[in-house]
């Protein structure tokens, strides 16, 4: 398989002064799919639906403009408001 990927201007001259670029890109997709491999075994397909929903209402988030500083700031906010629970 051959993979083509577009690097950002600011490194890639650098980029291509590694001499064993190809070695250590292969070396870091290998152990990629040993991790896939091992969450695919790891985490039930409902589990791995549920972080992929996460991941994409994250994404959502951060696209408008919300972060995990917010969202906490709201969540003790929320806590401090609610009433005692005895």
């Amino acid at each position: 398989m051959s993979i083509s990927i577009e690097l950002p201007a600011d490194i890639e001259s650098d980029a291509r002064s590694i001499p064993d670029l190809p070695q250590l890109l292969t070396s870091f997709i290998r152990s990629q799919v040993e991790l896939e491999r091992w969450r695919k075994k790891r985490f039930s397909p409902q589990t791995r639906e549920i972080v992929r929903q996460a991941v994409e209402e994250a994404a959502s988030l951060r696209a408008r403009g919300i972060t995990r500083e917010q969202l906490f700031d709201e969540m003790l906010r929320m806590d401090l408001e609610a009433p005692e629970k005895e």
